[in-house]
């Protein structure tokens, strides 16, 4: 469920995104807890990436005193925007579980403009890749995008499509999957253009300790 509409803070009245993602009761497995976590968290990269903010950052809270059974903190530019969190619900929904998140969308529009790059119409079709990453906490994923632009020329854009952080992931990682379309404004492309053009990427990204999937 998606709602876009105005908020009451503290400070006075907002404009935010919510998102929320049923998950399940008690007997739900932690596979499928981290599953519907890594859809919302997609969700809500592609909303600030729509927004002209790609740079945005997930990171799961350290504070051992949250209610929430995880939550997670989203900046943007090292900026606090919102938050993401899986908790029970109550009322006639009492003993389920749900993953929602809040983004301050008024915050977002505040900061200093970094709009994603948008190339001028083709008239011809591009080639989408979904790169599978394996990338440590320690590297920012605005980094990673900007490694991949090392794919040159060809490359017309790129953006996260999910983040897992669930069964299969090593500790201190999170797994990131990037689409990059790649198109020329004289031909066609070929799939094996743009995975040669897409390694060149890769190995960039690799150097800053990422991996493939």
């Amino acid at each position: 469920m998606f709602e876009l509409g105005t908020v009451v803070r503290p400070g006075g009245e907002g404009v935010a995104l919510a998102v929320l993602r049923t998950v399940g009761g008690k007997g739900t497995t932690d596979e499928t807890v981290g599953h519907r976590f890594a859809e919302v968290a997609a969700t809500v990269s592609a909303a600030l990436a729509a927004a002209g903010r790609p740079d945005c950052e997930i990171t799961l809270s350290p504070d051992p005193h949250a209610e929430d059974e995880i939550r997670a903190l989203v900046t943007v530019a090292g900026r606090s925007v919102g938050h993401l969190a899986v908790h029970g619900l109550t009322g006639t929904a009492a003993g389920q579980r749900a993953v929602s998140a809040e983004i301050a969308l008024d915050t977002v529009l505040e900061l200093p403009e970094c709009r994603p790059e948008v190339a001028a119409p083709l008239g011809r079709p591009a080639v989408r890749l979904d790169i599978g990453l394996v990338v440590p906490d320690t590297v920012h994923t605005a980094d990673v995008l900007r490694a991949l632009r090392a794919c040159g020329p060809l490359l017309l854009s790129g953006h996260v499509a999910d983040v897992y952080l669930g069964t299969g992931v090593p500790d201190g990682h999170r797994a990131v999957t990037v689409r990059l379309e790649f198109g020329s404004p004289w031909r066609t492309l070929t799939t094996d253009e743009a995975r040669r053009a897409c390694a060149e990427g890769v190995a960039a990204a690799e150097r800053l300790g990422v991996r493939r999937r």
